[in-house]
């Protein structure tokens, strides 16, 4: 037996289960939390290290090693990766999960780097947080009608990204071009036969 032939031959139960859905889907629409622009709160810390002229190895023995050691204490932190290289160390830290207010991690942190920490690793280290991100994407596509060329785009795209920052987008936050095209010539090639 198929599922049409079922379905056709029991209209009663296949119309329970329809007005179920509906029931449920829609008290499930009704009852469900909704944000214009809902905040996400970010568990993630990046301490970045810059020591000019410091060869990778001196980088890690010196700076990334130590600020590993005081991190790997913070009971709330769940992973930590790092990098060195010349004259750059770059450590990333994951507050676990099950934290619901990083705010105090983050807090703690550069206060217990400063506290471990000798020079010249102190005077150098910047640990960067963001507590709660608002992330939204417009994405705008631009095509060209035939007979226009890539400078003409580029000028109205640029025209668009203006109007964009003078009327909706805040200047601190980001907006960037992507696939630019480059610079184009038109060629033809004439047959004279």
């Amino acid at each position: 037996m198929n599922l049409p032939h079922f379905a056709l031959g029991h209209r009663s139960i296949i119309l329970a289960f329809i007005v179920v859905f509906l029931v449920v889907g829609t008290f499930n629409f009704t009852t469900m939390p909704r944000r214009e622009d809902p905040e996400l709160t970010i568990r993630d810390a990046l301490i970045v290290t810059a020591w000019p002229g410091a060869s990778a190895t001196r980088v890690e023995e010196l700076i990334t090693d130590p600020i590993e050691d005081v991190i790997v204490e913070i009971a709330e932190v769940e992973t930590v990766k790092s990098k060195s290289m010349v004259g750059l160390s770059i450590v990333q830290v994951s507050a676990s999960d099950d934290i619901t207010e990083t705010d105090q991690v983050w807090d703690d942190l550069p206060i217990s780097i400063e506290r471990r920490y000798e020079e010249p690793a102190r005077s150098l280290t910047r640990v960067t947080t963001a507590k709660t991100a608002h992330q939204a994407a417009i994405v705008i596509g631009v095509s060209m009608k035939s007979g226009r060329n890539v400078a003409q785009m580029s000028t109205a795209v640029d025209r668009v990204i203006d109007n964009l920052r003078a009327t909706v987008i805040p200047p601190d936050l980001a907006l960037s071009r992507v696939n630019d095209l480059p610079r184009q010539v038109n060629t033809r090639i004439v047959d004279f036969e």
